[in-house]
């Protein structure tokens, strides 16, 4: 029979993982929101100016504080994780 620590710990990893992969389907969904944006552009073309740009127009949008901190964040990985450009402020 299990135990207490191993139950917990078996689910924590479930969930974890779980949770992972939906952090990145939002990441990619937000992300793909903000290139398609730029449609017209190359995405080494898009500037920190435009970044901006696309946040300001979600913020016209009045969309909540977590669905700006959710594109914030796609955003920024691509550009500090994936590309390994410094730390930006947005």
């Amino acid at each position: 029979m299990p135990n207490d620590q191993n139950v917990f710990f078996f689910s924590f990893i479930h969930f974890t993982q779980k949770t992972e992969l939906i952090n990145k389907k939002i990441y990619l969904s937000f992300f793909e929101m903000f290139i398609n944006y730029y449609r017209e552009k190359e995405l080494n073309e898009i500037n920190e100016s435009d970044v901006r740009r696309f946040l300001q127009t979600l913020v016209q949008r009045k969309v909540s504080n977590s669905y700006l901190n959710q594109a914030i964040n796609a955003i920024k990985f691509y550009y500090e994780v994936v590309l390994g450009m410094p730390n930006r402020f947005y």
